[in-house]
């Protein structure tokens, strides 16, 4: 496996670096070395005439000579030059070939040397000219070994000298067709051993000061300080990092060629993996990503070969991998050379992803099943975190390497690993319990499952942007698509984008200068449906990198990876109902890092769902993450605010104030974007504005909110016009008028129709008459000018309504746009009476001369609301046939206690200023102990009224009912079962009132609520039933997952006695002496009206949020015992009146006449089937075995009743 890269080079053999036994095989014996570069060595570093000696005797030279010249056919080696094997430093001449009598010790031993070189010397030029290679290679090697046992201190360089014969000796062994008796065990364990030596105690020590001291702490040993530094400089002189890295290479050759003992193999993995391991200065890193490519070679080796060390090998990394720093600056040291700019990954990442890719060379199971093993060592491994290291940044890391590897045409193994690496993080987060979701392990994996699904959908993104088959540049993949297609068209095979980006990608993988990878093509190929039927492609045209990437990423994108988007984005939505407030919190987070790589998503069905049951959250954080995604986008794209506006309405009346402030933001972003033209967006600017207007009205709403809507209004009435001018409508007038007047005068038209239907749909407007005295104040003369435009448009729209034309906006008829104009026309002259003198001669057709007789009359007398009462003409309006009627009167007693409330709080500020001075009169007060006697004697007709079919009725009646309660003219616990009902309703705006009635209740009396909820979820169900024609549990677009959760939550859940007596209320509905069967044996209910409630009871039981696992196994302990006392009889009875041989498959025929004994017990049947079934519901939706439940016990078990009319 060869890797060419700009700064990982593959060691190249130097000629200075080369001992003289490897010079001259890798100049004599080209066969033997393929690897090595063979340059001409420069003839001054070799000492010649005098250490160059021809050992071949005159008789032989002649017989060669005639031997090459006679057989031209059989050509032979040139004679080879051998080189001295001395040291470099001995300057003195050669002594004699044979010891003579007066030598000294010295020359004795020179002498022996001598003859041994003169025997290699021979030998040497026997292996250039014989063909029995292996035999005199033998010999050398005997020699060496003979020379160096008997004479050590004669050799001065015996570990590089050493390096390099083994080299040699590693050539031989390898070459094909060698001969089976040269390969000695002996010296293949030689081998190994030395290069486990090389890299334990010189090359890793002298790379990294770390290993250094881990070597010397091991040892029990110190060193001189200066001792590293030496160390390293002899290294760097003789290049022992390249002789290294060269070894290496046929050690890999080695690997892959024999057949090697198991004790070898592990001290290889062993010796080689830590490698990856070291972390030396920036001056030695060329060095270490030198040794750590060639390493991960040798490992690709060991793991493709030895397929019973691929565990043990795994382990060995991953202890590597969980050592590395997280927090290490050059941590990303192997550069992806298919990218344009600066990427690195860790070389670590880079290894695992290629033993991966060359599993590929024994099938595509064994790519899928290492891809498994990497993902499964990482779960568990990675997912944790202990006192000194944090190994769920090394996976985060490794993610983040494999997303960088994955647009690389040489790595397509990664599409392989983080297939199953999102498969395992799902699985993971799939089988973790609800209380445990918030673990590290579970943030961590959908922290990664949200990254990887962002990638994914970027690739997918960008492969939709710039299809390859609309490319018009550069002119080489143009080119090259061509002729890819031809290709294609030639052998039959369909030219599909798929098809032909793979086609592509093969021919860049097939240009030399692009084969960055061995595996990389073969990978390609085994994915690829047609590669048989192309053996060899190459491009026509030289391909770049970033073509390279872009076809990647047309491929990737019709991989199973992108394709399986949807599935991975549903796995995430599902955990927005799991789990606490702050991982939902977190899910929506990871939602909106997959947005941002593609907006469009908010606009998907699903996602939109998924948003809006956040946005009904319980807790406020989620609910405040959901409105903060949902902002963040309809600020880029406004076409979504539609889709969610009925949520964010809904928002508007959050119970949290912060949720509520982020909804202004997103409303005002939208406002100030968006043109108020005649199109599909008016009717929604105008919802808007009416939504806004709303949150003035309420008394309790917060002044800095209230604050916050005034502001938005006043831009968007009376700011500047020039940000709406963008889609000015088309004028009918025949008359030139400049554009840039016609579009600001389209901009005032626009802003008094909004301003003339938030008048229509609003009571009390005086806040409008405020904010424009308030704008007056501050800027008199630009908002003096503003109003004056206005009052001139709706002086023109009066004159258009009289002539029977209809305004354009306004969804209501055309009486109510009359009486809305003028509306907004006294709103502006309440605030400014001098805007109207111009039009006085107009306005006066409109007046009414009695109005003064009527109006102060019967607003003066709330006295005559007592004689209404009297003679039954109240009651007679509130239960009157027609819904309007009743809308109106219930409208007029909200008025009523609207007025009251505003009379008594502006007179206490008046004692407040002036003490002892203007004091109520008698007659007020009295005034005011009328209307609440009235109203006390009408409440039972209001509740009443409150559960009625039509949305307006139930609208006024819980305004009324609320007034009421704030006041405290009625009392709460009269209240409270229509409270619930209405908890039920569908309307938002009724449902969310409800609540906030009930939970200030249950503030101000905290054991109040749950006895009377009991009656107002019968209620409930007779309310929905007569109202939307049956009864539900949750909302059919389930925003809402139980309409009873939140009253359960806040009213009853925190407190254990009330919590059970809660339940036992509900469940004595199923029991035999329960008020439902009492109900119905008295005929005050009809089978279908009391088994449909049971059935809801039942439903509701089911749906409530609970938070601890006493409260299901509460409802669970008291269905057992239920079902053990009245099952028995039951089973009694019914075997009794219908056979012992009845079974589910010969019951009587449904239209057969019933038993009276059967339809007699037949309800209680039903009732104890129902609470069998919320058990089994109960059991598998918390996870309760049969051991928890019988093992449950509990001594609060009071009793609630309910009655029934």
């Amino acid at each position: 496996m060869v890797y060419t890269r700009p700064d990982h080079n593959p060691p190249v053999v130097q000629w200075d670096t080369l001992s003289p036994l490897l010079r001259t095989v890798v100049t004599d014996v080209p066969v033997l070395s393929p690897n090595v570069n063979r340059p001409h060595p420069p003839s001054k570093q070799y000492k010649t005439p005098d250490n160059v000696h021809d050992v071949t005797t005159p008789e032989r030279k002649r017989r060669h000579e005639s031997s090459n010249t006679s057989d031209p056919k059989n050509p032979r080696l040139s004679r080879v030059k051998v080189i001295q094997i001395a040291d470099d430093d001995d300057d003195e001449e050669e002594g004699p070939s044979t010891p003579v009598p007066g030598d000294t010790q010295e020359s004795k031993k020179k002498a022996i040397v001598h003859k041994y070189e003169e025997e290699l010397h021979s030998l040497v030029g026997r292996l250039s000219t014989s063909p029995d290679v292996p035999r005199v290679t033998k010999k050398i090697m005997q020699s060496l070994q003979l020379l160096h046992k008997a004479h050590k201190d004669l050799i001065q360089h015996v570990s590089f000298d050493l390096l390099g014969n083994l080299i040699c000796m590693l050539y031989i062994m390898t070459a094909p067709n060698i001969d089976r008796r040269l390969l000695s065990e002996e010296y293949i364990e030689h081998c190994v051993h030395l290069l486990k030596h090389v890299l334990q105690r010189l090359l890793c020590p002298s790379l990294d000061n770390l290993v250094l001291s881990q070597l010397l702490q091991d040892a029990k040993s110190t060193v001189h300080p200066k001792y590293h530094g030496a160390l390293k400089k002899k290294i760097d002189k003789v290049g022992l990092v390249h002789v290294t890295s060269a070894f290496m290479e046929t050690v890999e050759e080695l690997v892959t060629g024999l057949k090697l003992q198991d004790s070898w193999i592990l001290s290889l993995s062993r010796a080689v993996v830590d490698t990856f391991s070291l972390e030396g200065s920036q001056a030695s890193q060329a060095n270490i990503c030198l040794l750590q490519v060639r390493a991960s070679v040798l490992v690709r080796g060991l793991f493709l070969h030895n397929p019973t060390h691929r565990p043990l090998l795994m382990d060995d990394i991953f202890a590597v991998l969980l050592k590395l720093p997280t927090t290490k600056r050059h941590m990303r040291t192997f550069k992806l050379s298919s990218h344009g700019g600066d990427v690195h990954v860790q070389m670590i990442s880079m290894m695992l992803v290629t033993l991966a890719q060359a599993s590929v060379r024994v099938s595509m199971d064994a790519v899928r099943d290492t891809a498994r093993v990497i993902v499964h060592s990482l779960v568990q491994k990675c997912m944790k975190k202990d006192e000194s290291h944090d190994f769920r940044q090394t996976f985060e890391h490794f993610v983040d390497d494999l997303l960088a590897m994955l647009p690389s045409p040489e790595w397509p193994a990664v599409h392989v690993i983080l297939e199953a690496l999102s498969g395992g993080l799902t699985n993971l987060m799939a089988q973790q319990k609800t209380n445990k979701l918030e673990s590290q392990s579970s943030l961590l994996a959908l922290h990664l499952l949200g990254k990887i699904c962002a990638s994914i959908r970027q690739i997918a993104c960008q492969a939709k942007a710039h299809p390859i088959d609309t490319l018009t540049h550069p002119p080489a993949l143009v080119e090259c698509r061509d002729h890819a297609r031809q290709l294609l068209a030639s052998k039959h095979v369909n030219d599909s984008n798929a098809n032909v980006a793979q086609c592509m990608v093969l021919m860049f993988l097939g240009d030399q200068s692009a084969h960055l990878s061995v595996d990389a093509e073969e990978f390609h190929r085994a994915q690829c449906a047609f590669s048989d039927e192309f053996r060899a492609l190459k491009a026509n045209v030289t391909l770049s990198n970033a073509v390279g990437r872009v076809l990647v990423t047309e491929l990737v994108s019709h991989r199973d990876l992108c394709l399986h988007f949807d599935q991975m984005l549903m796995a995430i939505m599902t955990f927005l109902t799991r789990g606490q407030p702050t991982f939902r919190a977190r899910v929506l987070k990871a939602l909106g890092m997959i947005v941002d790589c593609d907006p469009l998503l908010m606009a998907d069905d699903h996602l939109h769902q998924a948003i809006t049951l956040s946005l009904s959250d319980e807790a406020t954080s989620v609910r405040q993450s959901a409105v903060e995604l949902v902002g963040k986008y309809i600020g880029l794209q406004s076409m979504l605010f539609p889709k969610y506006f009925a949520m964010l309405a809904d928002r508007l009346r959050d119970k949290g104030i912060s949720v509520r402030k982020s909804v202004l933001k997103i409303f005002k972003t939208y406002l100030q974007h968006t043109p108020m033209n005649p199109n599909d967006e008016a009717e929604c600017v105008s919802k808007a504005l009416r939504a806004l207007v709303e949150r003035i009205g309420v008394a309790s709403e917060d002044e800095s909110v209230k604050d916050a809507v005034l502001a938005i209004l006043q831009d968007v009435w009376f700011g500047s016009s020039s940000r709406r001018s963008g889609h000015a409508a088309h004028h009918q007038d025949t008359v030139v008028t400049p554009a840039s007047l016609r579009k600001k005068a389209a901009a005032t038209n626009y802003k008094v129709l909004s301003m003339i239907d938030v008048v229509h749909h609003v009571h009390n407007p005086d806040w409008m008459v405020t904010l424009i005295g308030r704008l007056m104040s501050k800027n008199a003369v630009e908002i003096e000018s503003a109003c004056a435009a206005m009052v001139s448009e709706l002086m023109e729209f009066l004159l258009q309504l009289e002539e029977g034309h209809t305004l354009p906006l306004l969804s209501f008829d055309g009486n109510a746009q009359r009486v809305a104009t003028l509306k907004t026309l006294h709103v502006i002259c309440q605030a400014s009476p001098r805007m109207v003198l111009p039009y006085l001669d107009t306005l006066t057709v409109y007046l009414k001369q009695d109005d003064r007789l009527t109006k102060p009359t019967q607003m003066h007398n709330p006295r005559m609301l007592l004689k209404a009462q009297q003679d039954h003409t109240l009651q007679t309006m509130i239960l009157h046939p027609d819904p309007k009627v009743r809308t109106q009167i219930l409208a007029s007693l909200t008025d009523l206690l609207q007025g009251e409330e505003a009379r008594l709080e502006k007179l206490h500020a008046t004692q407040g200023t002036k003490v002892g001075k203007d004091q109520v009169q008698g007659d007020q007060e009295g005034d005011a102990s009328l209307i609440g006697g009235v109203m006390q004697a009408q409440l039972p007709n209001m509740l009443k009224v409150a559960t009625q079919k039509e949305a307006s009725i139930r609208t006024q009646a819980i305004a009324c009912i609320g007034l009421l309660l704030t006041q405290g003219l009625i009392a709460p616990m009269q209240c409270i079962p229509t409270l619930v009902a209405l908890e039920t309703d569908q309307l938002a705006s009724v449902r969310d009132t409800a609540y906030l009635h009930l939970v200030a209740i249950h503030s101000k009396f905290p054991n109040m609520v749950s006895g009377p909820a009991i009656q107002g979820i019968f209620s409930s169900y007779q309310f929905q039933t007569r109202a939307f024609g049956k009864a539900i549990v949750c909302d059919t677009d389930n925003v809402v997952r139980c309409y009873l959760g939140r009253m359960y939550r806040a009213c009853i859940q925190g407190n254990r006695s009330q919590r059970h007596a809660f339940f036992n209320g509900l469940l004595g509905a199923f029991r035999e002496r329960g008020p439902v069967f009492t109900a119905l044996a008295a005929n005050r209910l009809t089978p279908a009206v009391a088994l449909g409630y049971l059935t809801y009871v039942a439903q509701v039981l089911s749906a409530m949020p609970y938070d601890v696992e006493d409260e299901p196994l509460y409802v669970v302990y008291t269905i057992n015992r239920d079902v053990a006392l009245g099952l028995g009889c039951v089973c009694v009875f019914v075997k009794k009146y219908l056979g012992d041989d009845t079974t589910l498959d010969n019951l009587p025929e449904p239209d057969a006449p019933i038993k009276p004994e059967v339809a007699a017990v037949g309800p209680t049947a039903f009732a104890l089937a129902l609470l069998v079934r919320l058990k089994m519901a109960l059991k598998a939706a918390y996870g309760l075995d049969n051991e928890t439940c019988q093992t449950f016990q509990t001594s609060n078990t009071t009793k609630a009743r309910m009655r029934y009319r």
